[in-house]
């Protein structure tokens, strides 16, 4: 498609799209994928203005996700600390999509933050990033810990595949309290398709 070249054009349409997602989500997101990176500034002033509707928002996550500009990084890193859950589980879904080592380290970082350590597990997992291995094993060995998180994390550990996660695994299955988190461990076992872990949860 042409290039357009009125910022104040540009804007209204990104607007207008998001806007009418919900009557036209296919439709709006092949042409958000035709305008690429030019999209890109004006998805994120959407999604970065607390003014802007939940919905206005979490379109915005969602198309940059799809377009994949490594430009955005920055802003769907901040927007993980944002007040509302479901904003920020778009912005690391976003995020997980992008990929990258930068989005690694940053996640690193993040895991240290209450508030938004169980998107940044989440992002690892998607990101199949291996450096994260032997923190996440370290988290999921804590006790009296939200089974929620833990489960992220074992979900992230399957997604990553790394063998050496292997008998961490399988340690916090035997020392797990929560039939919920168990699943989570057994699911993230699977994605590892060992027949060494199948025999002994058998």
């Amino acid at each position: 498609q042409d290039m357009i070249k009125d910022e104040t054009i540009l804007r209204a349409k990104v607007r207008k799209l998001v806007t009418q997602w919900s009557y036209s989500e296919a439709e709006s997101l092949l042409i958000f994928m035709g305008m690429g990176k030019q999209a890109v500034p004006f998805l994120l002033e959407i999604l970065s203005h607390h003014d802007e509707s939940l919905l206005s928002r979490r379109v915005a996550a969602y198309v940059l996700s799809e377009i994949r500009d490594p430009e955005s990084v920055d802003i769907l890193i901040q927007v993980l600390k944002d007040s509302n859950q479901d904003v920020t589980m778009y912005a690391a879904y976003a995020l997980g999509k992008i990929k990258g080592n930068r989005i690694g380290l940053e996640m690193m970082r993040a895991l240290k933050d209450p508030y938004t350590r169980r998107n940044a597990a989440f992002v690892l997992g998607e990101i199949q990033y291996r450096t994260a291995v032997p923190v996440l094993l370290e988290m999921l060995q804590t006790k009296n810990e939200d089974t929620y998180f833990l489960g992220t994390i074992a979900d992230a550990l399957g997604k990553i595949k790394d063998v050496k996660a292997m008998n961490g695994l399988l340690h916090a299955f035997d020392t797990a309290k929560s039939v919920m988190l168990r699943r989570d461990i057994i699911a993230a076992l699977g994605q590892m398709r060992s027949t060494r872990a199948t025999g002994r949860l058998i």
